[in-house]
């Protein structure tokens, strides 16, 4: 009995620094694979932890950004400066509402607004902290690719208005 005791003391002490070893950090390099692995050109800042690739769509051409924080144990897939809006253009309700829109219907990404320049972009955040898998982060890039693309003209339009 006593031994059965020592033996589940032993695993109760050491399983936390079993499953510690396992985990893996995420950071560009790591990412990075993922981009190589999808056959994908860009071009990397590791001081400031992230690749930029340049996306092209059937109705334009996508400014993409992955990033890594291995501080916060988060990832970013960033499609940046995806239109702007300013708030003192004359239709800027009616996209925000568009956006807001899609927003609520989107299962992956979210349209984000920056009052201040106008910047529309598209976003995804990954929790790293388990560590990120191959076929979500390839599924996410291209759901937010083909959501950009899918998305782009109405919003042009919406934008220049009557």
């Amino acid at each position: 009995m006593k031994k059965a005791v020592g033996v589940l003391v032993l695993l109760v002490v050491l399983l936390p620094f079993s499953q510690a070893a396992t985990l893996v950090t995420v950071d560009l390099p790591y990412l990075t694979k993922y981009l190589d692995q999808m056959g994908l050109k860009y071009e990397t800042d590791p001081e400031k932890g992230f690749a930029h690739m340049i996306m092209v769509g059937d109705h334009g051409n996508y400014d993409t950004y992955v990033i890594a924080n291995t501080e916060s144990a988060l990832a970013f897939i960033v499609i940046s400066d995806y239109m702007t809006v300013k708030p003192d253009h004359r239709n800027c309700d009616r996209v925000l509402r568009r956006l807001m829109e899609l927003n609520w219907k989107l299962n992956v990404g979210k349209f984000e607004w920056d009052p201040t320049y106008g910047e529309v972009r598209i976003t995804f955040t990954f929790s790293t902290e388990n560590g990120v898998g191959y076929d979500a982060f390839k599924a996410v890039f291209e759901t937010l690719t083909t959501t950009a693309d899918e998305y782009k003209e109405e919003l042009e339009r919406l934008l220049v208005g009557d």
